[in-house]
C-alpha cells in the first residue's frame, strides 16, 4: 500500500465519523485506483497529518475513524495490504 493510498483511506474514513475534511474527492479518486496530481499528493498528506492533530486528544474521535477506516480499507479491498509498504 502506497503512503497516499494510506493518506486517502484516513481522510475518506475521517469524513464518514463525520469530521470536516479537505480534498474527500481526490481522495475518493486514489482508492478507486485512478492517478491524481503529485502537488495533491502532498495536500493528501497534510491533510492526513491536520486530522491526526485534529483528533489525537479525543479517543472517541479516533475511535471512530479507526472504525471507519477499518471498513474503508474492506470497501476499496486494501484490508490485507494496510500492513505493507511499497
Amino acid at each position: 500500500m502506497t503512503n497516499t493510498e494510506r493518506w486517502a483511506a484516513r481522510i475518506v474514513a475521517a469524513s464518514r465519523a463525520g469530521h470536516m475534511v479537505s480534498y474527500e474527492e481526490e481522495a475518493l479518486t486514489v482508492l478507486n485506483g485512478e492517478p491524481i496530481a503529485v502537488d495533491l499528493e502532498t495536500s493528501l498528506c497534510r491533510e492526513a497529518a491536520a486530522l491526526n492533530h485534529r483528533m489525537c486528544d479525543d479517543e472517541h474521535a479516533v475511535y471512530e475513524a479507526n472504525e471507519k477506516l477499518a471498513s474503508v480499507l474492506e470497501e476499496f479491498g486494501l484490508a490485507d495490504r494496510w500492513g505493507a509498504q511499497q
